[in-house]
């Protein structure tokens, strides 16, 4: 599989994440991959899309937070402190422009529910922003005194830009928006305060809201953790290995006399098919069967009741004593035509080997 880019994201918390992500997919041509999330709530996005698509998504959320050059501008040209004093240029109208409407855009979406449209919004200026950096400049402008003035005006025009996208987003991102805000040198987030301008940002560098992450590390982690489940599944849906018991082996405490072989033969074991069977009132031992071994049906009595219930063996194949002379019991009310052939068990109890459906009702037992 192959794409025209991979872009990684990484966000704060689970949550925050939903809303880039949604926003990501809302506002350019890329399609979501995957994410996981790691120690310490981080989520780490995975988009595909055209080179120019994903390289706008990736580059938004560094936006978010006063970026390490900025900060390092803004510390290392004016001591972190930039006012609006700052030379002016018809570069900034646009910017100025959108960051001056976006208020009343996101106001007007939340009034119709739509939050949607009030992120669409935010993110118009921020994408405006990013070009607003590249249309400027700034790292060319810091290499002259003459252009001091003009680079104090660009980074003063992004922290202002910075602020009001910090607080319209801080429904979206409460845990990193005051840490945004702190960043920026602003002690609340008031939103009534919107339209006026600080005379001056003392911007200054904190923790990395947006950290980079290491792009081979990440789709190495991704590709073990797809192993894993792969494994895990395959595991699951594998027949489990039965645990190998210890054979049992019985305690042979008589013999019966011996017989020729002419007498074995005597004995006709047959395999008969149950049609029914019932516990009988009159023994709790005793099951009653109606068995059908071929030719006709017959009753037999087994006392078989505490191990097997009737339906445990309606239409079940057992193996039958076929030609024992029928014996009275119950004081003759029942007359039992055979013994079902079974075993005892080691831990004191009784099983019965039933044939399959290949092999036919009245087939001899050898």
């Amino acid at each position: 599989m192959s794409y025209g880019a991979l872009g990684l994201v990484e966000v704060v918390g689970s949550c925050n994440a939903v809303v880039v992500l949604d926003q990501m997919l809302k506002t350019s041509d890329v399609e979501f991959r995957t994410w996981h999330t790691k120690c310490g709530g981080h989520a780490t996005i995975f988009l595909s899309g055209d080179i120019a698509a994903v390289k706008v998504v990736t580059s938004t959320p560094a936006f978010l937070a006063p970026s390490a050059t900025l900060s390092a501008m803004c510390e290392k040209y004016f001591g972190g402190a930039v006012s609006a004093n700052g030379q002016a240029d018809a570069l900034d109208d646009e910017l100025k422009s959108l960051t001056a409407a976006l208020p009343g855009k996101v106001d007007a979406a939340m009034d119709a529910l739509d939050v949607p449209t009030a992120l669409i919004a935010i993110f118009e200026v921020v994408q405006r922003a990013n070009k607003y950096i590249d249309e400027t400049a700034p790292w060319v402008l810091a290499k002259s005194e003459e252009t001091k003035p003009r680079l104090e005006a660009v980074l003063y025009n992004l922290c202002d830009a910075l602020r009001t996208v910090t607080v319209l987003m801080q429904a979206y991102l409460p845990n990193t928006a005051p840490k945004m805000a702190e960043q920026l040198g602003l002690s609340d987030l008031n939103y009534a305060d919107l339209a006026n301008h600080p005379a001056e940002y003392h911007v200054h560098k904190g923790e990395a809201l947006f950290p980079r992450i290491d792009v081979k590390k990440e789709i190495e982690y991704l590709e073990a953790e797809d192993a894993k489940q792969k494994a895990a599944a395959e595991a699951a849906a594998a027949p489990k290995a039965e645990e190998k018991k210890e054979e049992a082996v019985a305690e042979i405490t008589d013999h019966e006399p011996e017989i020729s072989f002419d007498d074995f033969c005597k004995v006709e074991l047959r395999v008969a098919e149950v049609r029914a069977c019932e516990n009988l009132k009159e023994s709790k031992k005793l099951l009653h069967l109606t068995v059908f071994d071929g030719e006709r049906e017959r009753c037999i009595l087994s006392g078989i009741a505490k191990w097997f219930k009737p339906e445990d063996l309606i239409g079940k194949k057992i193996a039958i004593v076929a030609n024992l002379a029928p014996r009275p019991m119950m004081k003759g009310k029942y007359t039992s035509e055979g013994m079902i052939v079974a075993a005892d068990t080691a831990d004191g109890g009784c099983d019965i080997a039933f044939y399959s459906d290949n092999v036919p009702t009245g087939t001899r037992v050898h």
